[in-house]
């Protein structure tokens, strides 16, 4: 995109977040986002949820997932099991991890 169809998927970008917060209404990456943030929040109590996470098809989570799923439980040798394929990935672009 050039620099004015930038501006302007910015601008709309803008709009749309005023919209929801104008309306009450939450996206689902910032409902994510907001849990990510209680449970990181939580944690700094010594308390987790969970010992261990199994995740399965990884490939369609966001940053904002992970960044959830990290705050959940402890980090031990054993606190994450993942699996996922990226030639499945149907949902969003490829996570660098």
């Amino acid at each position: 995109l050039g620099r004015s169809q930038r501006a302007r998927v910015w601008d709309l970008v803008d709009r749309y977040q005023a919209r929801l917060t104008s309306e009450g209404i939450w996206s689902g990456e910032q409902i994510c986002m907001a849990a990510a943030l209680a449970e990181t929040a939580r944690s700094w109590t010594g308390q987790r949820r969970y010992r261990h996470i199994v995740v399965d098809e990884a490939q369609d989570l966001s940053a904002v997932h992970w960044r959830l799923l990290r705050a959940l439980c402890p980090e031990t040798t054993d606190d994450l099991f993942i699996a996922g394929d990226n030639f499945q990935r149907i949902y969003r672009q490829p996570l660098r991890m």
